[in-house]
């Protein structure tokens, strides 16, 4: 007798089933991580808000006690952690406009740590009623002579009340007297003789007046040039320095005159 096979029945995917037990699985996910969120949140929380972790003191970057701590205290006792270091390097770009760079740094556990590089002054621009201080860029570093010692430039035409702390002196005969000074400079002229002033009034005629010696005048072009000239003559000079009137560099072959 022949076999009689049963039909099969065709199975089903149930997708409601599946996708009750997804969303379960998914809740339950969302659910457990949420947890561990609030849980690392609080936890964070708890870690900074410790009294290992609030500022004591505000140091230089040489370990010392910072100078304008005081006018910063209201930081202490903050969490180290909680401190805006971009606005506290704002606050202090504002305090010292005579700052090269500024820059803070968190100390852990308790310690704010300030970098300040200051620019070096340079020389003092006479400027109206204003004798000015400037690094070697033209930027001011004071409004006054900070330093006697430091070469005077006469003769720069420029507003007084363009004179800001922290801002360059934006002339062209104070930015050519500077490269006067610090062409002497590379030229190590200025460890043998001592500019006093520089007089760019006249830019075809500039006076560079030496303590104990001679006048120096060069005019605006290749300056560079005209110092290397004057150190090649300062050592073949068989005469005392201080015996001489001026040194005319203007010309192709430079002109001496005695006393």
């Amino acid at each position: 007798m022949a076999k009689r096979y049963k039909r099969r029945k065709k199975q089903t995917f149930n997708f409601s089933i599946f996708q009750g037990q997804f969303v379960r699985y998914f809740v339950a996910i969302l659910l457990i991580g949420f947890i561990v969120f609030i849980s690392t949140k609080k936890g964070i929380q708890a870690f900074r808000n410790l009294s290992y972790f609030k500022v004591s003191s505000i140091r230089s970057s040489t370990g010392e006690i910072f100078k304008e701590e005081k006018r910063f205290s209201y930081l202490k006792g903050k969490n180290i952690f909680s401190v805006d270091l971009q606005e506290f390097e704002r606050q202090l770009r504002w305090a010292y406009p005579q700052a090269k760079s500024v820059r803070v740094l968190r100390q852990l556990p308790n310690v704010i740590t300030v970098e300040i590089s200051e620019r070096v002054p340079f020389a003092i621009i006479s400027i109206a009623r204003l004798n000015v201080t400037v690094d070697e860029k033209g930027f001011v570093v004071s409004k006054t002579a900070v330093n006697k010692n430091l070469p005077l430039i006469l003769g720069v035409s420029y507003r007084s009340d363009k004179v800001l702390v922290g801002r360059v002196i934006e002339s062209k005969s104070a930015q050519l007297a500077i490269s006067i000074l610090k062409a002497f400079k590379s030229e190590s002229l200025s460890s043998r003789i001592k500019i006093e002033k520089v007089n760019i009034g006249n830019l075809s005629k500039i006076y560079c007046y030496i303590k104990d010696g001679p006048e120096v005048i060069i005019d605006q072009d290749r300056v560079t040039e005209k110092t290397k000239t004057l150190k090649m003559v300062l050592n073949k000079m068989s005469v005392k320095i201080e015996d001489l009137r001026y040194i005319d560099l203007r010309f192709k072959e430079p002109v001496i005159r005695k006393k």
